[in-house]
């Protein structure tokens, strides 16, 4: 075996409980297929399922920010719409305050 084919797969080990491996052991000799096999294709369908989740999880995030944008527009825009100027007062400098209070 050459150094690049032993670089293409990792090995990995893990602690499973033993009821699940000896259903899982079971189950396996029924098909015909092996461990590995088997979980190879269970992790495949995980990843594949999880990327399909990720898409849809991204387009309802867009669809959100869509929302979320149009909104903030609609209400900027009636806040425009709404604007009254501010009423500034005026004073002439001949105007006696004292007569007001009469």
């Amino acid at each position: 075996m050459s150094n690049q084919t032993l670089r293409e797969y990792k090995l990995i080990n893990f602690n499973v409980p033993i009821h699940v491996i000896n259903s899982f052991d079971h189950l396996v000799r029924y098909k015909g297929v092996s461990r590995t096999s088997q979980l190879l294709h269970l992790m495949d369908d995980f990843m594949r399922s999880e990327q399909l989740a990720l898409n849809k999880d991204h387009e309802l995030s867009t669809f959100i920010d869509s929302v979320s944008l149009q909104e903030r527009q609609k209400v900027t825009k009636q806040l425009i719409e709404d604007h009254e100027p501010a009423m500034i007062p005026s004073a002439s400098d001949d105007f006696d305050w004292e007569e007001r209070f009469k």
